[in-house]
């Protein structure tokens, strides 16, 4: 325990009296007068119940215990605030402590935010922070806690909040391994909550494990606004820093200002947290780099824990993208692409668990009946005993033959069995023919064929027909195709796919100059390619796969280098109007499309060129090599099969 006095307290009544009053020994007249003029400076008194004397307990924390200067007994600081009766500490944070705290206005539980001492001194701030905590109030969200009053008492200021009696995220990653599925949906119901706070005027600016709070398993809400700031004061403290280390996002720790793209930062670290354990950059690190005004990228979820999927990987690497421009832009994306991730992993995981107990029930329904068991058995000893003399005879004129066969080994025609013998020569039975992936419309290895024609892998019947002779040279996997740029390339008329249905192209590629744009696969429309798998040096130099119009295209995050391949993967989901991006079979870029271009793909499947105004344009300098075509939407685990070779 600790004593608690304030160490000065301006104007105060003469310290004489005062101590005399404070002792018990004023008439009480001059006690009620002492006692109000102290509470009127903000003092806080609390009676001893052993000699009834007051004590001010200003500088104490709420809910520890003091000793009275008078007789020494205990006394039990601030149990009743306002209207509130304080019952048990809950949570501490940067500005304040959190309490449970029975209402006795309203009669019932609520969670109690009294703010540290040192911001009450700020009136201006407190100005600001009930501002805030009205347009909080005014939320009313499933997945923002619920603001219900605001005022100051005591010195202190504080707010009155839907108490939430699940526990943190941080407390559930200490205590169990959290799933991918449910880390994906509490994403989303975050990100929902930040919406509709972004949505009244508020960045949360505090986004964090501990700032998430479980109503019940499955739902969570987004608490403590604390720090929160209105999004048209977003930058006028951008030379102070606050938030915490660990998921702050870089441009606050640059001092750069903020808008939502540092919450979704922040809660990109989160998640990231909840998947891999810790967060991506740690505290430590943060700090050092700082001094040095620099931020380290996050790394690749992937590289921490392999099991998580590439469109959650893919989420998480946008999300927490260093330069704002490149993260998600609004939440209405973000929350689309974390919808979609959740759905994969829920299919995926459906699927394996469907797939053991089909299995299962087919060897049940293939055991015979018990009822036919011993017939069974006994027929195989009858027919066992019955062999047995044959074996024993076929087995001495085996031994015999293999003998005289090796006494006349040397000339093959000598040693060939004849039509008398019944030995005939039996010729040898075909190879089986390989297993093709399912939807597999078109294959170009670039092995077989000439100067003017590639032939077509999966049936033979899609034949490309070579424009301006590109040359044939070592691939990455086999042989490859070498265009130069100026108007070599490759064109199949009879591919039936286009963007009004799902499909999948796919191709190593290796790129030879990076001075403007390329177009590796496409397929022509109307008046420009329905849909193209290209490299830019307008976008920064990386790869992207697009429906119809360049505006909507799903863009990598990687930049090809000089002599290396990379295997491109794009995906066209018609149903959800969505192409996604792989490189290297990892999920780098999503991007939705307008309907309307998905009928416009109904020329040439060419390798090599695009076209534009209906002539040919965008020829791809460098190699290409294993073009496949799939009449539908690979998954995330097929790409990665597909680069790896395994299909």
């Amino acid at each position: 325990m600790r004593r608690c006095f304030p160490s000065s307290m301006e104007e105060r009544i003469e310290e004489s009296l005062t101590q005399m009053i404070l002792g018990g020994n004023a008439p009480q007249e001059q006690h009620d007068q002492v006692v109000d003029a102290l509470e009127e400076q903000g003092a806080v008194l609390e009676h001893c119940q052993k000699c009834n004397a007051l004590l001010d307990v200003s500088g104490c924390t709420p809910l520890t215990e003091t000793t009275c200067p008078s007789c020494g007994g205990m006394i039990k600081v601030l149990r009743e605030f306002h209207h509130f009766v304080l019952l048990s500490k809950l949570g501490q944070g940067g500005s304040g402590t959190v309490y449970r705290a029975f209402d006795e206005t309203l009669e019932r539980d609520v969670a109690l935010k009294l703010l540290r001492n040192q911001y009450t001194r700020d009136q201006a701030y407190i100005d600001a922070l009930e501002r805030e905590a009205m347009i909080t109030a005014s939320i009313n969200h499933p997945h923002v806690v619920n603001v219900y009053s605001t005022g100051s008492k005591n010195g202190y200021f504080f707010i009155a909040m839907e108490i939430v009696s699940g526990g943190s995220l941080a407390q559930n990653i200490d205590r169990e391994v959290q799933s991918e599925e449910k880390v994906l949906s509490i994403g989303i119901q975050v990100a929902e909550g930040l919406r509709a706070a972004y949505v009244r005027g508020l960045l949360h600016r505090d986004v964090k494990p501990g700032n998430i709070l479980f109503a019940d398993r499955e739902s969570v809400k987004v608490a403590d606004f604390g720090l929160a700031i209105p999004v048209s004061h977003a930058n006028d403290d951008a030379d102070e820093l606050w938030g915490t280390p660990d998921y702050i996002a870089p441009e606050k720790l640059l001092r750069r200002g903020e808008d939502l793209r540092s919450d979704i930062y922040s809660l990109g670290c989160t998640l990231f947290h909840c998947l891999a354990g810790a967060p991506p950059v740690d505290t430590t690190t943060v700090m050092r780099l700082l001094e040095h005004e620099v931020v380290q990228p996050a790394p690749n979820i992937q590289e921490v824990a392999p099991h998580i999927s590439g469109s959650t990987a893919f989420v998480l690497k946008r999300s927490l993208e260093i330069n704002p421009d490149d993260r998600y832009q609004s939440y209405d994306e973000l929350i689309e692409h974390l919808e979609y991730a959740r759905d994969q992993r829920l299919e995926a995981t459906l699927a394996s668990a469907v797939a053991p107990t089909k299995q299962r029930t087919q060897r049940l329904e293939a055991r015979p009946k018990m009822g036919f068991m011993w017939g069974a058995i006994a027929a195989l000893v009858v027919v066992a005993a019955s062999a047995t003399g044959y074996l024993a005879l076929h087995s001495s004129q085996q031994v015999a033959t293999q003998a005289s066969a090796r006494t006349t080994k040397g000339d093959p025609a000598e040693s060939a069995p004849t039509a008398a013998s019944n030995g005939a020569r039996r010729t040898p039975a075909p190879p089986p023919a390989p297993v093709l992936p399912a939807g597999l419309a078109g294959w170009w290895k670039f092995d077989d064929g000439d100067g003017r024609i590639a032939v077509d892998s999966s049936d033979g019947s899609h034949t490309a027909i070579l424009h301006s002779a590109p040359s044939w040279t070592a691939g990455k996997v086999g042989g490859a195709l070498s265009f130069d740029g100026n108007g070599d390339c490759a064109t199949i008329d009879n591919i039936d796919v286009d963007a009004s249905r799902d499909f999948t192209i796919s191709a190593w590629v290796q790129v030879a100059r990076f001075d403007g744009w390329y177009t590796i696969v496409s397929r022509d429309g109307d008046s420009a390619s329905g849909f193209f798998l290209q490299y830019g040096q307008a976008i920064g130099g990386k790869f992207c796969f697009s429906i119809g119009a360049i505006a909507d295209k799903a863009t990598s995050v990687t930049k090809p280098a000089p002599g290396t391949w990379y295997h491109l993967t794009g995906v066209c989901h018609a149903s959800h109007r969505e192409t996604k991006l792989y490189v290297n079979g990892l999920l780098e870029g999503v991007q939705t499309f307008n309907p309307a271009d998905a009928r416009r793909a109904t020329g040439a499947f060419a390798i090599g060129r695009g076209k534009y105004n209906g002539r040919p344009t965008d020829f791809f300098p460098g190699k290409i090599d294993e073009v496949r075509v799939f009449t539908r939407a690979l998954t995330d685990s097929e790409v990665r099969d597909n680069f790896e070779g395994k299909q």
